[in-house]
């Protein structure tokens, strides 16, 4: 959420994303914005670099899809 309670909403490929313990474990995905922040006009506001992914398979029918997702990214990152 922004400063007035807005929530805020980023587009993310899958490949950006690496693992992270940061925010005390409140973020545990981030990505790296050093390219984005160079192209970025300054009204726009700061690009999202970290991401809390938490939680299960809650009660949607493809909740569950965020487990292979993390799978696949820590697979990614032994290589």
């Amino acid at each position: 959420m922004n400063f007035f309670g807005k929530p805020v909403v980023s587009r993310v490929k899958i490949g950006e994303l690496f693992p992270s313990k940061e925010r005390f474990g409140l973020a545990n995905y981030a990505r790296d914005t050093t390219k984005i922040k160079k192209s970025r006009p300054w009204w726009m506001g700061k690009a999202v670099s970290q991401f809390g992914i938490h939680g299960g398979k809650g009660k949607i029918k493809e909740g569950g899809v965020w487990e292979i997702v993390r799978s696949h990214i820590e697979k990614r990152q032994q290589r």
